[in-house]
């Protein structure tokens, strides 16, 4: 990380989502630097991909050595590819009880009853019909075959869009 890929912001909100395990924060930042933190973000969001980026407590006084040293560091943690990261998007879908619900829905009938007779947990039930409507045998096959995470990135979205019009 260098300094151009810090944006200073101000947390001025917080608020749950509902149906779902997470939380919105609320960053501020002054108009003219808005075009600089889009770009640092990977531009407007998109709902068909996830960006993840980290949140860091800025200390105003030792923030530009500690930018420096950061970026010299070599034991920096890789880049996670697309793969990898829909494997642990759909770690944590299949462990919301609205996501095993609706994936529930999506499913053949005598495929779900096979597996709910098999795996008692709802998070592994979701797992398993996940892994059936994708014709994969375990979900880190996500970070290694782009047919089945193009599958997913479209189950996905289709689950984050539902009922909507």
């Amino acid at each position: 990380m260098t300094a151009e890929h810090v944006v200073e912001c101000s947390f001025s909100d917080f608020r749950t989502v509902k149906g779902r395990k997470v939380a919105q924060l609320i960053l501020e930042i002054p108009i003219e630097a808005a075009d600089h933190a889009l770009s640092v973000l990977g531009g407007v969001p998109r709902p068909d991909a996830d960006r993840w980026c980290a949140l860091v407590r800025l200390d105003k006084a030792a923030a530009s050595g500690a930018a420096a040293s950061r970026s010299e560091r070599s034991d920096a943690p890789k880049e996670k590819s697309e793969g990898e990261k829909a494997v642990a998007r759909a770690g944590i879908l299949c462990r919301e009880p609205e996501f095993q619900e609706w994936l529930a829905s999506k499913t053949p009938f005598s495929v779900v009853t096979n597996i709910n007779s098999l795996y008692g947990d709802p998070a592994n039930r979701a797992a398993a019909m996940l892994r059936h409507m994708l014709d994969i045998d375990t979900r880190k096959e996500l970070a290694t075959d782009p047919k089945p995470l193009e599958a997913f990135k479209r189950l996905e979205t289709s689950f984050q869009y539902r009922g909507r019009t």
